[in-house]
């Protein structure tokens, strides 16, 4: 059975990394490998995930970073599940609850469509707030990832579960690029003729948590100013 590793990066994310990691653990493939990344988090993040990990048969690793950009965190989560021999890895962020069997199932598309090298794992958002931008936010997520299997070049979807072969021709992440990062490795295996669909067998739960107008005008405003080094 081919080595599948779930990577992804934490920040002060005590309150919301329990979910996801139990999600992680649940999943009923036998070769399984979770690989947490976090970038230096000041709260009980960490404590948290490895008190998780000590009653988990599967195995977790947390490398354990300075702060920095959650880029680098990622690739240094690829690099782990690298070392670890990963035929397949899926990139995940840590609010996100994977669906029974998702591994599973996706390893098995795999194995029966040799041509395909990613695939995009529908999102379906949610929230337990009640409050007006927090249910926007999801409906707008819910609205535009409500699509068949085949993923076209004009989308901005990523992938998300990758072979692993196929992931390093893109050349992966770039660690110093701080916005639009999940799509480029996505975008670039399009461009060379690479394969990709869309695993409409399966979901990932996305909790978007609460929103309030601020958080939605400070995000972008931190992306906006940081645009000339995205784009450069």
């Amino acid at each position: 059975m081919d080595k599948a590793v779930i990577l992804f990066s934490t920040y002060n994310n005590e309150r919301n990394i329990e979910p996801c990691l139990r999600s992680c653990m649940g999943q009923n493939y036998k070769d399984l490998h979770i690989v947490i990344a976090d970038d230096g988090s000041e709260d009980r993040t960490v404590e948290v995930i490895h008190t998780l990990a000590a009653g988990s048969s599967v195995p977790v690793t947390v490398l354990e970073l300075p702060h920095g950009e959650r880029g680098v965190a990622r690739v240094r989560a690829v690099e782990g599940a690298r070392q670890l021999g990963a035929e397949y890895i899926l990139v995940l962020d840590s609010d996100m609850i994977l669906a029974e069997h998702l591994i599973q199932q996706g390893v098995e598309y795999f194995d029966d469509h040799q041509d395909t090298g990613a695939l995009v794992i529908p999102e379906e958002a949610y929230t337990e707030a009640d409050n007006f931008f927090s249910k926007v936010k999801v409906f707008e997520r819910n609205v535009i990832n409500n699509a068949g299997e085949t993923l076209g070049k004009r989308s901005i979807e990523a992938a998300r579960f990758w072979r692993m072969s196929s992931y390093e021709s893109t050349g992966g992440f770039n660690a110093e690029q701080i916005a639009f990062e999940e799509i480029q490795p996505t975008l670039r295996y399009l461009e060379a003729g690479g394969v990709i669909r869309r695993a409409v067998f399966t979901r990932i739960y996305h909790d978007e948590k609460q929103v309030y107008l601020k958080d939605v005008l400070r995000k972008k405003a931190y992306y906006f100013s940081v645009m000339a080094r995205t784009m450069s």
